[in-house]
């Protein structure tokens, strides 16, 4: 008799701890990516300071830079990664930005939880001359 009356209250916050622990998770996880582009971006990943190849398109080299971020992520599936820079130039500013929506775990927490949504965004002075393309975006696969 006393469980029927406790087991609602228990589910909820059961389900609240694993629903809002998983979705923390996932923003620590945005936070990280988002560090790791930011990184990535300033040494001008993966050439450095040696120029670009020929055969290589700035795009080819920050879908490279965004794969690599992908594969980083734990719950990368799905993010957005956006990439800019101003100038270009070693000392210049460029933005590492990583967003994704909330993926549930048990959805108990549906109409609270499927609108939200993890980004963040980094800036960083570049080390390297920046051959990537500037406005790049594309999504994890």
């Amino acid at each position: 008799m006393e469980f029927a009356i406790i087991s609602p209250l228990f589910f909820v916050l059961l389900f609240g701890i694993i629903e809002f622990g998983s979705a923390y998770g996932q923003q620590l996880d945005t936070r990280h990516g988002a560090r790791e582009l930011s990184r990535l971006v300033a040494v001008n990943y993966p050439y450095g300071s040696v120029p670009r190849p020929a055969g290589v398109t700035a795009t080819q080299q920050a879908d490279t830079i965004k794969n690599l971020l992908c594969s980083r992520m734990s719950f990368g599936k799905g993010a957005t990664v956006t990439m800019a820079f101003t100038g270009g130039a070693r000392g210049d500013t460029a933005t590492a930005t990583v967003g994704k929506p909330i993926k549930q775990v048990t959805g108990f927490f549906g109409p609270i939880l499927d609108s939200l949504s993890s980004s963040s965004t980094v800036q960083v002075r570049l080390e390297q001359t920046a051959t990537w393309l500037s406005g790049y975006s594309g999504t994890c696969p």
